[in-house]
């Protein structure tokens, strides 16, 4: 089953609205992102998290790619830099020290939700590899293999 241009646009539109104001959304030559900085409990650490969803509707399908954007800084104040591309499962909590303004991000959530408009309009997501990424929960995020 071939998709319409206009299946294209109600897929994007769909995601689009759910997803504001909590994620930052973009429409792509091939599809969409999902962009949102992770909570992090310290402030030497910055981590951003875009779904990158690739839509091919000749084939009736769709990918997502999980890329994975942190930014650290060292004891000398310098800030290094890792990117993580594939499939990433982890979750991470962070508060202040008295407890107060708890923040957790899933990074299963935004799967979730686009999925679940894949599901409902009918597209088939396309089977990839794992790519390595492992799953935790606490402070940080998963293993993984960094590509610079």
């Amino acid at each position: 089953m071939s998709r319409s241009s206009a299946d294209v646009e109600e897929f994007c539109a769909r995601v689009r609205e759910a997803a504001e104001p909590a994620y930052d959304w973009q429409r792509t030559g091939q599809g969409f992102e999902l962009a949102v900085d992770v909570p992090e409990p310290s402030r030497y650490v910055r981590k951003r998290h875009t779904y990158q969803v690739v839509l091919r509707p000749a084939a009736n399908t769709f990918t997502i790619t999980d890329v994975v954007r942190t930014q650290q800084r060292g004891p000398a104040g310098q800030w290094s830099s890792t990117v993580e591309r594939g499939r990433a499962r982890y979750r991470t909590f962070s508060s202040a020290v008295d407890g107060s303004g708890r923040q957790s991000f899933r990074s299963a959530d935004g799967h979730r939700l686009i999925r679940g408009f894949a599901e409902e309009l009918g597209w088939q997501e396309e089977a990839r590899p794992r790519s390595g990424w492992g799953g935790s929960s606490g402070t940080s995020a998963a293993a993984s293999r960094p590509r610079r």
